[in-house]
């Protein structure tokens, strides 16, 4: 039998993935830093397009009501997918390229978090909020499918998943942070 290449991985692949996923030094590095920066009181924002959209809004639910330190609830997330009249009003007025990275620019401060979710990796959009994080000294982190795409140069830590299949990143997408938030106390 031919061995699958990495770019047609599916889901009966996805014990193997997980396992590797869980030893990976980028997954060790990503957790560490949504940590840090939950327990130093600063705010995570993430981002997507389409069903890492719906994962980014779900990922800041799970992040601010699961984590907590002795029993207090810590962490400040905001999901800049969310707010479907800010993003319009931006699309319209700004462009679709611009509706995080404005967001961002109003609401970030210099040592926050954006966590990425792109299946691409290269949508303007992420690309522009991840930049315009760097120059508000923001860290970036991202999770990405296909061999990681543009935003890959512009993260801190990049978890890549070398496949094409949308629903397949995307379920990995929202197991990174289940596995984070299994940590309920940090």
């Amino acid at each position: 039998m031919p061995k699958k290449k990495l770019s047609f991985l599916n889901y009966s692949d996805i014990g193997n993935i997980y396992k590797n996923l869980m030893k990976s030094k980028e997954y060790h590095d990503f957790k560490s830093l949504v940590l840090k920066k939950i327990k130093s009181k600063k705010t995570l924002f993430i981002c997507g397009n389409g069903g890492s959209a719906a994962n980014a809004n779900h990922a800041a639910v799970d992040i601010s009501n699961q984590i907590k330190f002795k029993n207090k609830r810590l962490a400040r997330c905001v999901s800049l997918s969310s707010n479907i009249p800010m993003i319009t009003a931006l699309a319209n007025d700004f462009g679709y390229e611009n509706i995080f990275s404005m967001q961002l620019d109003s609401l970030g401060n210099k040592g926050d978090l954006l966590i990425v979710f792109s299946v691409s990796g290269s949508s303007p959009n992420v690309i522009r909020a991840a930049e315009k994080a760097k120059k508000k000294g923001i860290n970036v982190l991202s999770v990405s499918g296909f061999s990681g795409g543009k935003i890959k140069k512009k993260s801190d830590v990049c978890i890549k998943f070398n496949s094409k299949n949308y629903g397949l990143v995307e379920d990995l997408q929202m197991t990174i942070i289940h596995n984070i938030c299994q940590d309920k106390f940090i």
